[in-house]
């Protein structure tokens, strides 16, 4: 489980997550690749992080940003 503690420190991991995603999935398409464990295993973590009750109300907008 992770412990997200103060928000404010995940958001900028988040936003790390989504970069590497859009890098991945730019380096997939030139190579022809349909999948790539990069992007499953960033997108998996992201996906557990707003999936957290105590963290989803307060930061939910800045995630969407």
């Amino acid at each position: 489980m992770i412990n997200v503690g103060c928000g404010e420190d995940v958001i900028p991991i988040v936003q790390s997550l989504v970069q590497r995603i859009l890098t991945e999935l730019k380096l997939c398409h030139e190579r022809g690749e349909r999948n790539n464990l990069i992007i499953n295993k960033c997108w998996n973590v992201i996906r557990l992080i707003t999936e957290l009750d105590t963290f989803m109300p307060t930061y939910a907008s800045s995630i969407e940003e």
